[in-house]
């Protein structure tokens, strides 16, 4: 069976940090809710992708401690 990557995207300004980033940008998705399992983002910046997961252990995005794994990004993807 076939492995696919989806990926939506959505401009944030003003964010702290890439988590702070990607809880703004499930803040504003129109059919998000603090329990759902779609939690998990990818956050560019000029320099670096950031692969957030805000709720690891599946408990809720509410009590969840979000991990970040960060990874600089090869010239040819910069914006």
């Amino acid at each position: 069976m076939p492995h696919y990557a989806v990926t939506w995207t959505i401009d944030v300004e003003d964010a702290l940090d890439p988590i702070d980033a990607a809880r703004r940008a499930l803040a504003v998705h129109p059919h998000y809710k603090p329990t759902s399992w779609a939690t998990v983002v990818t956050v560019a910046d000029d320099h670096d992708e950031h692969l957030v997961d805000l709720d690891p252990h599946g408990i809720g995005t509410e009590h969840a401690s979000p991990t970040c794994t960060t990874s600089a990004r090869s010239q040819g993807e910069l914006r």
